[in-house]
């Protein structure tokens, strides 16, 4: 009888670890979804751009499926990062997803060669490579 409770239990948190495998699976495949819609991302960004006006210049790099990359340099207190992850635009607002800045402010100059985020303490430029 013993043996027979414990094999129940044990059944029944393996069908659990499933059912959440499974749930996570599905909202994945929303987030997929969603970055294939290109209605919602501004096509001048799409490339590579980077700043040359800071100690340890970025490297921002966005693609037509919602990703982008940043590259951030090695320092002497730091190592280089890259980070990958998603986003979207709306009307001037660029949304990072994974980011402590949420959303930046942005606009562009030179005939869209020169990318500017709007920051409370000024305006950072990016050039596109």
């Amino acid at each position: 009888m013993i043996g027979m409770k414990k094999q129940i239990k044990i059944v029944v948190f393996i069908l659990i670890l499933l059912i959440i495998g499974l749930c996570g699976c599905t909202q994945n495949s929303e987030l997929d979804d969603k970055n294939d819609n290109t209605d919602t991302l501004d096509n001048r960004l799409f490339g590579t751009w980077t700043t040359s006006n800071i100690a340890a210049p970025i490297s921002y790099s966005f693609y037509s499926n919602g990703t982008y990359i940043v590259i951030t340099p090695e320092t002497p207190y730091k190592p280089e990062t890259t980070k990958i992850s998603t986003y979207s635009t709306n009307n001037g607002t660029l949304f990072l997803e994974n980011t402590s800045a949420g959303h930046l402010d942005y606009s562009f100059r030179n005939n869209n060669q020169i990318l500017i985020f709007h920051f409370i303490y000024g305006d950072l430029e990016y050039t596109k490579k």
